[in-house]
């Protein structure tokens, strides 16, 4: 734009030279013309677009002495702003954090471990949160003392914005927050000290606080500790003396209804591993094997062996039979039956019942827990023995037999078809 205004101005004043342009200066138009052409001159003086030319370039130099880096400019907002409020803002936490930690710290004397007061465990679970409760409210307070002694009314009245809110939105939670109160004071349907199901496996409640610890020493790593929430609708009762936690410990054999035959391998809250005899591994839920009703053969177990003899052996059936089979399975099972503590801890045999074909003896052996690895060898060889015996002595087995009573016109015709049979073949 300097230069055209220059260019112009040239051109203006060479226009302006009426001396060398041969117009009749004396003319009306003449004058008028260059008349106009001042006016063009002043107004398209280079010298004022020089002046403006200079003047932007003394704001441009300014703007680019002044201008700084993002860093600069985020590092000189925070110091401004920690030097006015957000320094507010760190004495309203800091005296909250501080009276929080010193009151907690008096809490143990107070009502806590260290009390000398004796108290019983529902009272003094009710003075924990109800000074709890004085401690949040006394830190509260104290953190907008503070920002009111600073002077500091944008931050005190965001706080008040912000716990008018809580409660605001709270209020629908209250009577969920009062029932979670009174499990907390222990004066729910679960207490402490007494057994709760929960995932379908038996579990002592150790405390209740703010949380709740359940502890099975059955299982492995059996200890949880679950939100207050969680156990609202559920129900604890008294536990019983000499109650057993869980049916089985690691290393115990079972049975199983679906017929697993097995030794406990593992067992914690999540799942019940079972070995089974050739190593082989086999997993259950926790909750799924308690539903088949394990039974626990390694604190002892029994054999009930029923055994038919023939009727012909009914004089002897009694008492003379019973005693040979005794004193047989005896000599044959010795091994069972040796050192202070054999295996088999109890042994009976005795005449059980006259069934529809045999006379039934009853074959008992009370077998000790640490035979229960060899639940599926010891009663084979039982049996072998009742058979050996029975082989030595002559006595037989008898097979399941029917016997059929006719009426006399039946055992006529029965007669009758047998005698034309016999004539015909003739």
């Amino acid at each position: 734009q300097l230069k055209k205004y220059e260019a112009g101005t040239k051109n203006l004043e060479a226009l302006l030279d009426i001396e060398d342009s041969g117009l009749d200066t004396a003319a009306e138009d003449t004058q008028d013309l260059l008349e106009n052409l001042k006016k063009l001159k002043n107004k398209y003086d280079p010298e004022l677009v020089r002046i403006q030319l200079e003047e932007s370039q003394r704001n441009l130099n300014s703007l680019q002495a002044n201008q700084e880096s993002i860093v600069d400019t985020v590092t000189n907002a925070m110091r401004r702003f920690f030097k006015s409020r957000g320094l507010n803002l760190l004495f309203s936490i800091g005296t909250f954090i501080g009276l929080w930690w010193l009151l907690s710290r008096l809490r143990t004397y107070i009502v806590g471990k260290r009390s000398v007061i004796d108290m019983t465990p529902w009272l003094k679970k009710l003075l924990i949160t109800i000074y709890n409760m004085f401690v949040v409210l006394i830190c509260i307070v104290a953190s907008m003392v503070t920002l009111y002694l600073r002077n500091d009314w944008l931050l005190l009245s965001l706080i008040i914005l912000f716990l008018v809110a809580v409660v605001w939105t709270s209020r629908q939670l209250i009577p969920k927050i009062l029932r979670e109160i009174r499990l907390g004071l222990n004066l729910g349907e679960v207490r402490e000290g007494e057994r709760l199901i929960w995932g379908g496996v038996p579990w002592l409640v150790e405390n209740i606080g703010i949380k709740v610890t359940l502890i099975n020493e059955r299982l492995e790593g059996a200890l949880l500790k679950l939100p207050l929430r969680k156990l609202i609708d559920d129900q604890s009762r008294p536990v019983v003396a000499n109650e057993p936690w869980f049916p089985t410990q690691v290393n115990d054999w079972v049975f199983l209804s679906d017929g697993t035959y097995g030794k406990i391998r593992h067992q914690t809250i999540e799942q019940i591993v079972v070995m089974l005899k050739g190593n082989a591994l086999k997993y259950y839920p926790t909750a799924d094997f308690l539903n088949l009703a394990p039974v626990n053969i390694s604190s002892g177990f029994r054999y009930d062996i029923k055994f038919g003899l023939e009727y012909n052996l009914q004089s002897k059936i009694c008492e003379e039979i019973p005693a040979l089979f005794k004193t047989g399975l005896q000599s044959r099972l010795i091994r069972h039956f040796q050192d202070e503590s054999p295996d088999f801890v109890h042994f009976d045999v005795t005449f059980h019942s006259a069934g529809g074909s045999s006379l039934d003896l009853r074959v008992l052996f009370d077998v000790d827990g640490r035979c229960a690895d060899s639940h599926d060898v010891i009663e084979p060889e039982i049996h072998s023995a009742l058979i050996s015996i029975c082989n030595e002595h002559g006595l037989v087995i008898p097979f399941n037999q029917l016997s059929l009573n006719l009426s006399e016109d039946l055992r006529k015709s029965a007669a009758a078809q047998n005698l034309s049979r016999g004539t015909a073949d003739s």
